[in-house]
């Protein structure tokens, strides 16, 4: 766990108060001027990540043995191609529906 939920509560203050204290530093709406408002105090928190006793191992490269030359050369447009070709046969789907 990252943090105590008990320390997270103990960290939080609420207080009401009349919003004309809070004017000079904050830029309240006009429809909260004259009014009780709740102030909400909480400390900004650095989430830090869980440190690991496993080294970092990259599994770049870990699927070359099974790459084909022959189909790379192809891969570049393969997007493109696929997209070029579900239009062409939307586009004649459509006149096939709506002569």
């Amino acid at each position: 766990m990252l943090f105590d939920k008990k320390r997270v509560l103990m960290e939080t203050y609420r207080k009401t108060m009349p919003s004309v204290l809070l004017q000079p530093v904050l830029d309240l709406p006009p429809e909260l001027l004259g009014q009780n408002v709740e102030v909400i105090v909480q400390p900004v928190r650095k989430i830090e990540k869980p440190v690991s006793d496993k080294p970092f191992v990259s599994i770049k490269g870990a699927l070359k043995e099974y790459a084909n030359p022959e189909i790379r050369k192809h891969e570049r447009d393969a997007w493109s191609d696929a997209a070029v070709e579900k239009e062409k046969r939307i586009e004649a789907e459509w006149k096939r529906d709506h002569p």
